[in-house]
This record gives C-alpha cells, structure tokens and sequence, in this order.
C-alpha cells in the first residue's frame, strides 16, 4: 500500500510539473508572433505547447519545492505564465519594431489612410505588413524559433520554478530594449522617409514656379515611384537591419532573464 501511494506521489508531481512548464510556454506562445499565427489550429498549438511542457519537465532535471494546496498550485502557476508572457513580450517587440518602421513609411506615402477606412478591422499597414513578413522569414532562416526554445530552456536555468519577481532592473532592461527597437525601426523607415521629404520639397517649389499645375494629384504617384525604387535598391540594408533585430533580441533577452530575480 505504501509502494502504490508512493507511486502515485510521483506520477502526481510529475504531473504537477508538466502543469507548472506548461504554463510557462503556453505564456510564450501566446504573444510569439509565429505561435500565434492564425495557419496554425488552436487545437495544434495546445497539444504543441502540451508536448513541449512534457518534454522538458523530462529531460531538465526541474524540482518543486510545493506541497499540493490547491491555492499555492495556482499562484506558481500565474506565475509562471506571466514569466512565458514575458519572454512572448520580447519576441513581439521585435516583429512591432518592424510594424512601427513600416507604419512611418505607410504614414508618408499616403498608404496610412487605408486603415483609416477599415479601422475596426485593425488592419495592418502595407508596408508594415511586408517588412514582417521580411522579419519572419528571416527568423525562420537563422533558426530563430530555436531561439525561442533556447530562451525557454535558459528562463529554467536562471529562473526555477515558483522563483522569479519582476524588478526595478528589469523593467529598466525592457525600456533599452524597446529603445532599441525604435532606433532600428526609424533607421528602417529613414531612406524612405528622407527620400519622399525630398520629393515633396521638389514638388513644393514645382508649385511656386508652375501654380497652375494640380501638385496635390501628381505627389501621390511620384512618392510612390520614388518609395518604392528606393525601397529595391535598399533591399539589402533593409535585410541588415532585421538581422540586426534578432541579434539584438538574442542578447537582450538573456540580459531581462537576468534581472528576474
């Protein structure tokens, strides 16, 4: 009798421990943009997430130091999800620098007025949209979803279980990395943004000199013109500049894990 409580002790904190892991990475999946995206069925994601908890409350040599109050169970467990919302937050930042970059570009082009007309629908701006998916396809190709594994398996090594509260530090290091972000996101968005002020200074003296002329109906198709040929000819430093996001994030990451303590 005492074999078979013993037994089923262990298979209950093992259990327990696939819960706790799992609300860590389902936190993370919730916010990580390629988690998150609408190709992949719900039902995927949870048995997914379910699979990955499994795996590593396995293989990482994790203990809990919990007695199995109903009440502490939940605690640790909100815990742990606001930890995996943490590090999804991160991710996200990187993909909504790339948003912000191309909204600017969106903003001076005219191209913004479009969500204007279909705001309920939250819809994303065209460039915007585009460089994402530029940021996306990149993640993919230098591995970075084993980016997102790597910085869940390194939140266990500086983070146990039931550890872990948010800091003045840390909040100081999400700050630079959002700071950064931005720098990166207005260097994105500075060869368009240069190019079509210069445009419409253009243009602003064509209008001094020709008044006759409807300035107003030519500057949307010259700055589009002018946009996008720019645009194909900084192709490469708008690539820079996203391998520049994801090694800004791999080192940041490690530096906001630090501070949790």
């Amino acid at each position: 009798m005492e074999l078979f409580s013993g037994i089923l002790n262990l298979y209950l904190e093992k259990l327990i421990l696939v819960l706790l892991v799992f609300g860590r990475v389902s936190g993370i999946f919730l916010l990580t943009p390629i988690f998150r995206m609408q190709v992949f069925p719900t039902m995927f994601k949870v048995f997914l997430a379910l699979m990955i908890s499994f795996i590593m409350a396995i293989t990482l040599n994790l203990n809990i130091d919990l007695d199995f109050d109903i009440w502490a169970l939940l605690f640790v467990l909100h815990k742990e999800f606001i930890i995996g919302l943490l590090i999804g937050f991160i991710f996200n930042l990187v993909f909504w620098g790339m948003r912000f970059g191309g909204g600017i570009i969106d903003f001076e082009l005219g191209f913004q007025a479009a969500t204007l007309f279909t705001f309920m629908e939250s819809s994303p701006s065209l460039f915007g949209q585009f460089l994402e998916m530029v940021v996306l396809m990149l993640f993919l190709i230098l591995n970075g979803h084993h980016q997102v594994f790597e910085a869940l398996y390194l939140s266990y090594a500086k983070i146990p279980i039931g550890t872990g509260n948010l800091t003045s530090t840390t909040i100081s290091e999400i700050g630079k990395f959002f700071a950064n972000v931005t720098v990166i996101a207005l260097k994105i968005s500075a060869p368009i943004f240069v190019s079509t002020f210069l445009v419409n200074v253009s243009l602003a003296m064509l209008a001094r000199m020709a008044p006759q002329t409807n300035i107003f109906v030519v500057s949307f198709q010259v700055k589009i013109a002018v946009a996008l040929l720019v645009f194909f000819l900084a192709v490469t430093f708008f690539v820079f500049a996203s391998k520049q996001f994801l090694e800004i994030f791999q080192k940041q990451t490690l530096n906001i894990l630090m501070t949790i303590g």
